[in-house]
């Protein structure tokens, strides 16, 4: 009899759980999983490892952790919510139900399935315009769907469900648990073609309990529809995204503003009073929730690329190093997620030239021009370059999709097309010393070129200062010095005017001083007839919304 254990995999020293089984299981060994909570893709490869050793995994008749927890007096396992769904308005949405349904049944008919299984709980609440509260930080429900040539389905609580029932014309509800029969009736029916599941080349796919109670010559594979049109926002998601980024960034800069006052000042501030506060200014804003844990890290915490301030790890953020603070929320209209770090007191060197790589990575990646059909993964050189020089790297993703008031990290495209909304960040960790990540949010738009021809650009949502104090501008080329002067004209005319217009203005000029051009002075040394070097002209270069001045 084993032992019972409860652990992280990447905290063992094992590659993966595979590994783990098939030196602890003995031939002829079973071990047991709830296949309704992996992946098919997982479930097939844990099946295959261990089959090659005599030893297998059986789908476990009930969740073996909710039959120990249930037995816990002291501790007892929470209900799952009943909070209220509630409808996403079309001037959010863009885009009705009844149109919606259209489009994948037309997907269907394409690929010749006669049904599509939805089981991503983000792309649920997309296809039905419906958003909930049942999973911390992202508004969705735990539900199912099922589109047909002839009817639709939604899996869920009827208790949620009971405020909005009778706007879903186009839509049955059933019980949650109802998805297991009606699956195994449309399996089983010589009259209902192909099934669309949902495959794990974006995405982790549907659960081995899904997949599995599809027969096997009925089920087709592939990225659902769902996934992919969610992906691309429409024009309207667009525009409302525009605005709430703005509005979000607003708080945040109010936010940041009042912090260096306080810090200056000798006010006392740690990593979770500073990310408690802010999510007090994002609730002011309009948020209805955070879009994540905020990740606030001073000095080696921010070298934590994950890192979570908890009672026992929080520390006073300080002026001797660099504090990183990852946040966003959740508003009608768009999901936000932007990093900023900061300097409260003197930066080294070392700060202003790692800083400095992170942001020429951020601006070489949103400023490219690129063909239809360029890969992400072509582009995430360009953020990377500055730091790989020195020799160096950072240990995450440069970009990921970002929802409509949805999920902060939605499945990437393999592919750019326009309305994609993607993060930009870049980084730098030094362990145990300071973490640097700059992220924005951008999408993609059509980048009018005068060629016929489909190139596409980023087009700059997150408008937030970055730390001036932070950046070496002789390590800039003129085209990155451009990009930035203007990125701060742009951040003054939306975010700036905005501070104006509620009349806060103090914040207003906090960040004009963090926005104002910079420049480079150079100084330009002419070798004479005697081969003496003097100096003759101090030139001044000022890099103006793309204009170079040059004063002497």
């Amino acid at each position: 009899m084993h032992e019972h254990r409860i652990f992280k995999i990447y905290r063992l020293l094992y590659p993966d759980i595979l590994e783990w089984l098939q030196e602890n299981l003995k031939p002829g060994e079973k071990a047991a999983a709830d296949a309704k909570l992996i992946a098919y893709g997982s479930w097939l490869s844990l099946s295959s490892g261990l089959e090659e050793e005599g030893k297998s995994i059986v789908p476990s008749a009930e969740n073996l952790v909710d039959l120990v927890w249930g037995n816990d007096t002291e501790n007892p396992q929470p209900p799952y919510s009943d909070s209220p769904a509630i409808i996403y308005p079309i001037e959010y949405a863009g885009q009705n139900l009844t149109e919606k349904l259209s489009e994948v049944r037309k997907a269907l008919q394409e690929v010749n399935a006669a049904a599509l299984v939805v089981t991503a709980l983000d792309e649920v609440a997309w296809l039905y315009n419906i958003r909930g509260n049942d999973v911390p930080y992202n508004p969705v429900l735990r539900s199912y769907a099922i589109v047909t040539e002839t009817w639709a389905k939604l899996y869920a609580n009827g208790i949620q469900m009971s405020n909005i029932t009778d706007q879903l014309t186009d839509v049955n509800i059933s019980d949650y648990e109802d998805i297991w029969a009606d699956l195994k009736d449309l399996s089983v029916d010589t009259s209902i073609g192909m099934i669309f599941l949902p495959g794990n080349a974006r995405a982790p796919g549907c659960s081995f309990e899904v997949y599995n109670t599809v027969m096997e010559t009925k089920r087709y594979l592939a990225t659902t529809p769902t996934l992919l049109k969610k992906a691309t926002k429409n024009r309207i998601e667009i525009t409302q995204m525009r605005e709430a980024v703005i509005n979000d960034g607003v708080a945040l800069t109010r936010f940041l503003a009042y912090l260096e006052d306080q810090i200056i000042s000798g006010k006392q501030w740690t990593e979770l009073s500073a990310q408690n506060k802010l999510a007090e200014y994002r609730m002011e804003a309009g948020a209805r929730e955070l879009s994540f844990a905020t990740i606030s890290g001073y000095g080696e915490h921010g070298a934590i690329i994950h890192y979570e301030s908890t009672n026992e790890t929080d520390v006073a953020i300080g002026n001797s190093s660099l504090y990183l603070l990852d946040s966003g929320g959740q508003y009608f209209g768009a999901t936000t997620d932007v990093t900023r770090t900061m300097h409260y007191g003197t930066p080294t060197a070392d700060h202003i030239e790692m800083y400095t790589r992170v942001l020429m990575g951020n601006i070489d990646f949103g400023s490219l021009i690129f063909p239809y059909g360029t890969l992400k993964t072509r582009m995430d050189v360009l953020a990377r370059r500055a730091i790989w020089s020195q020799g160096l790297d950072y240990r995450h993703g440069t970009s990921h999709g970002i929802g409509a008031y949805l999920n902060v990290h939605e499945p990437y495209l393999d592919e750019f097309q326009i309305g994609y909304v993607l993060s930009n960040e870049p980084g730098y960790y030094k362990d145990g010393e300071y973490g640097i990540r700059i992220e924005d949010q951008m999408t993609i738009v059509d980048a009018n070129m005068k060629f016929d021809k489909d190139f596409y650009k980023l087009e700059m949502l997150t408008m937030v200062p970055y730390e001036p104090k932070l950046i070496d501008v002789n390590l800039l080329s003129d085209e990155q010095l451009e990009v930035l002067n203007t990125r701060f004209a742009n951040i003054r005319a939306t975010t700036g005017v905005k501070l104006q217009e509620g009349n806060y203005t103090s914040e207003y000029n906090w960040l004009l001083r963090k926005t104002e051009n910079l420049t480079r002075i150079v100084v330009e040394q002419i070798e004479t007839t005697d081969g003496a070097i003097n100096t003759y002209a101090c030139w001044l270069t000022l890099v103006l919304a793309g204009v170079v001045l040059r004063l002497h």
